[in-house]
C-alpha cells in the first residue's frame, strides 16, 4: 500500500488537528465546572479585542477560526463578526503551501525565524497553481487562489504549542497566530511571478518542534480532487480524504472504522446541526466516501450499527492506490 515516496509529502499529523478543530482535545483549558480555565478566557478575549480592533475600518477582513468547543461559548454577536471557519479551496490551498514550503527546506531555501517559530521562504505563483492543480492559464481558478490566500492571510488558528512555567516546569498550551503569511502582499496586484510568505512551524519539522508523527500525501493529491469533482471543493469531504490518508498510513489491519458522530465532527458538519438541516449530513458523509472510491483510496464502505446502537462505517482501504481517473 506504500506509495512511492518521490510522489509523496510528509503531512504532519498536528497540521491536521488545526485544520479539523481537534487541537485542543489533549489540552486541559476547561475547569472542574466545565467552563474555560480563567488564563485561557483571558487570551482568547485578547484575541478578540485585537481582531475587532483590526476591523474597525469596517472591511472585516481579520478573523480567527475556534474550535468548535470554545466558538459555541462565544456570545453571537461576537461569534459572527470574527470567528470564520476553513473553506475546502483553503484547505487545499494549505495543501499546497506545505508542499512548496518541504521543497524549500529540502533545497537549502527555507529561512527558520527561532524567536517567532516561523519559517519564511519564497513561491513562485506558477508552482503554487501546479500544486493547487490548475492551470496557470486559468484566470478565475488563479484568482479564486489568490482570494483564499489573502484570507487566510487575515485568519489566526489556535495553535498547541509547548511553553515553560517557572512553577511548573514544561508544559502544553496554545497560541493565536497565523498559519500562513504573505510579506510581499502587493505582489498580487502588481504582476510579479513570486510571493515570499512565512508558515508556522506546523508545517515542518523544525529544530524546536518535538517529534512529531506524520502522514503520507500524494504530491498531486489537490490535482486528483479537482479531477474527480465538480463545483466548488466541499470543506468537509477535502478533510476527510485527508483522514482516511492519516489513517491508511497508520493501520495495520487495512481498514479503520468511524462513527457517524466522529464523521459530523472531523468534517465539520455540525454547521448543519446547528441550522437544523441535518438532511445535508449523509449526503455530505456519501460524497466523501465516494470521492475517496474514486481515488482509489478506499474499495468497500460497509455500514454497521455499534452495540450502543450507532452507525457506524467500516472502510476498507484498496490494496494499492490506483485512481479511476
Amino acid at each position: 500500500m506504500k506509495v512511492n515516496s518521490t510522489n509523496t509529502v510528509n503531512y504532519p499529523s498536528r497540521l491536521l488537528k488545526i485544520e479539523t478543530r481537534q487541537q485542543i482535545k489533549q489540552l486541559s483549558v476547561f475547569d472542574d465546572s466545565n467552563q474555560l480555565k480563567p488564563d485561557i478566557a483571558s487570551e482568547i478575549n485578547s484575541s478578540i479585542h485585537r481582531i475587532l480592533k483590526l476591523n474597525e475600518n469596517g472591511k472585516d477582513e481579520y478573523s480567527i477560526e475556534f474550535p468548535q468547543e470554545i466558538e459555541e461559548r462565544l456570545d453571537t454577536q461576537i461569534r459572527d463578526k470574527i470567528a470564520k471557519q476553513l473553506t475546502g479551496n483553503e484547505v487545499r490551498l494549505l495543501t499546497a503551501v506545505l508542499i512548496l514550503a518541504q521543497l524549500s527546506q529540502s533545497r537549502n531555501e527555507l529561512t527558520y525565524m527561532e524567536n517567532i517559530n516561523r519559517a519564511s521562504f519564497t513561491i513562485e505563483l506558477s508552482t503554487l497553481y501546479k500544486f493547487m492543480g490548475i492551470r496557470s492559464s486559468g484566470q478565475a481558478q488563479r484568482t479564486q487562489v489568490k482570494a483564499s490566500f489573502q484570507k487566510l492571510h487575515h485568519r489566526e488558528f489556535l495553535i498547541p504549542i509547548t511553553k515553560y512555567n517557572p512553577t511548573k516546569g514544561m508544559g502544553h498550551g496554545f497560541e493565536i497566530r497565523r498559519l500562513l503569511e504573505i510579506h510581499s502582499f502587493l505582489s498580487f496586484e502588481n504582476g510579479s511571478k513570486t510571493i515570499k510568505v512565512s508558515v508556522d512551524s506546523s508545517f515542518l519539522n523544525l529544530p524546536s518542534n518535538k517529534p512529531s508523527t506524520y502522514f503520507s500525501l500524494p504530491i498531486d493529491i489537490n490535482k486528483k480532487l479537482r479531477a474527480i469533482s465538480t463545483g466548488r471543493p466541499n470543506v468537509g469531504v477535502e478533510l476527510f480524504i485527508k483522514c482516511l490518508y492519516q489513517a491508511r498510513h497508520c493501520t495495520s489491519e487495512n481498514k479503520v472504522e468511524y462513527s457517524y458522530n466522529r464523521l459530523v465532527e472531523i468534517m465539520r458538519l455540525d454547521k448543519y446541526k446547528r441550522s437544523n438541516n441535518y438532511k445535508r449530513i449523509k449526503p455530505t458523509i456519501n460524497k466523501g466516501m465516494d470521492m475517496a472510491k474514486k481515488l482509489g483510496l478506499v474499495s468497500k464502505v460497509t455500514e454497521e450499527l455499534t452495540k450502543f446502537g450507532e452507525i457506524k462505517f467500516v472502510i476498507e482501504f484498496a490494496e494499492e492506490e490506483s485512481s479511476m481517473i
